[in-house]
Parts: structure tokens; C-alpha cells; sequence
């Protein structure tokens, strides 16, 4: 006959077990998540979510409306930087936190006095956080952006 584990051995595979549920719901719950805040950018049903993207020879506005379906709170945030100071430019910086079952819509532009010339220094951040889970970041530059846009006059 075999020997009866250990208390010890047996109070590990008991924690071993609790660790691996609670690991599976959460990562359940943050792709069920996911795919609920995703789904309607990608699907083709009405209830997409309201962009509108203003690219023009002096600037870069953008209106987000967006609904989170998902179980966590997605905390959306935009601003621009610059290494040098840039006369002329300005942008608005968009924060904004959206709760599970909430519509909001988050505004962020930045524009320029004389033309996008004025633009090449700066640079944008958009960061996108499924809160406290996971997050992502996209910085781009919205000269190149505009330029590649036809937006250059």
C-alpha cells in the first residue's frame, strides 16, 4: 500500500488548485471583457461606437464616443509632448474613465497657428487601459500623420 500524503503535500495541492481557479476567472473574465470593449469597432452591427476625425491643414481633432460593455473600467487618456518648445501649437489633453454600462465621449485635438510644418516636433501619446489589467500605448506624430493623410497644404 502506498503512504497517506502529508498534511503539508496535501494543504499544497489544495492552495495549487484555489491558485489555478482564481487564475482562469480572471483571465476569463479579462477576455470576455476584451471582447465586449473590442467588438463593436469590429463588428457591423448599429451600435458601433461614434468616431469623427478632423484632419485639416492646421490640426488633428478627435471625437470618441464610446459605450463600455465589458466588466472593468477603461480609462482612455491623450496628450502631446514636444522636446522643444514649439510657438503656435497647442492641444487639449483628453483623460477620461468609463465605467462598466457607461457612454462617454472623449475629445483630444491638436492644432497649430501658422501650419503642420509647426507640428514636426510634437508628438502624441494615446494610452488605452482595461483597469487594473492591462494597458496599451500608441505615440505617433501628427505631422507624419496629416502629411500621410493628404491634410498638408
Amino acid at each position: 500500500m502506498k503512504p497517506e500524503p502529508s498534511t503539508a503535500a496535501r494543504t499544497l495541492r489544495a492552495v495549487a488548485l484555489v491558485v489555478t481557479l482564481i487564475s482562469v476567472l480572471t483571465f476569463g473574465g479579462l477576455v470576455y471583457s476584451v471582447y465586449q470593449d473590442v467588438s463593436p469597432f469590429v463588428s457591423r452591427s448599429t451600435s458601433q461606437p461614434a468616431i469623427s476625425v478632423l484632419a485639416t491643414s492646421s490640426g488633428l481633432s478627435v471625437n470618441v464616443t464610446f459605450r463600455n460593455s465589458g466588466l472593468y473600467p477603461i480609462a482612455i487618456g491623450a496628450a502631446c509632448s514636444s522636446s522643444t518648445v514649439v510657438q503656435g501649437v497647442s492641444c487639449t489633453k483628453a483623460n477620461a474613465t468609463i465605467l462598466p454600462g457607461q457612454t462617454q465621449t472623449v475629445e483630444f485635438s491638436i492644432t497649430s497657428a501658422s501650419s503642420i510644418t509647426a507640428l514636426s516636433n510634437v508628438t502624441a501619446t494615446v494610452q488605452l487601459t482595461l483597469e487594473p489589467l492591462a494597458s496599451v500605448s500608441v505615440v505617433f506624430s501628427p505631422s507624419a500623420l496629416l502629411e500621410g493623410s493628404g491634410g498638408a497644404t
